[in-house]
């Protein structure tokens, strides 16, 4: 099921011919894409990468892939800082009006600014071992405009430690 799943996400991605597919083999649809459909499933495939990095470390194990340009590019994908990027430059603005309902106001969220240069740096590091709630802390990271090398620098250390785990 996961293989037809994936085989599914990397066919969306027009990467190749989908009726190239051999019934009944395991690692068919990881290996038409290569390298690029590795990076765009760990990227943005909604199968979390918790599953997709163990598969990809089999098939890395068993020598489809390279173990170290396996680790290297779902470590590239995972640290692609898409949220917080739209955090950063559409974010704050969205968040001041659709607060301003609520009377909460600019000096209120700089208490949550002040929280952030205390402790995002750990937030960030440990909200990547925590699957879907490192988005959620990108998106708030980049909204209050968290600097962009510590928050790289934490996100790259977190996933690190994670994927040597997982592969």
């Amino acid at each position: 099921m996961l293989t037809c799943a994936l085989a599914l996400t990397n066919a969306s991605f027009n990467l190749f011919d989908v009726s190239s597919y051999a019934p009944g083999s395991l690692s068919v649809s990881f290996l038409l894409a290569g390298y690029l459909g590795m990076f765009l499933t760990v990227w943005i495939s909604p199968i979390p990468d918790c599953v997709l990095v163990p598969v990809y470390g089999y098939l890395s194990a068993i020598g489809a892939f390279d173990p170290y340009a396996t680790f290297l590019v779902c470590l590239a994908a995972a640290v692609l800082p898409i949220e917080y990027a739209a955090g950063r430059f559409a974010g704050r603005p969205l968040l001041l009006k659709a607060l301003s309902y609520f009377r909460i106001t600019e000096r209120d969220i700089e208490v949550a600014d002040r929280w952030l240069v205390n402790h995002g740096k750990f937030s960030i590091f440990t909200a990547t071992f925590i699957p879907f709630f490192y988005s959620v802390a990108c998106l708030a990271a980049g909204t209050l405009k968290m600097r962009a090398a510590p928050f790289l620098l934490m996100s790259t250390a977190g996933f690190a430690l994670r994927y040597v785990f997982l592969e």
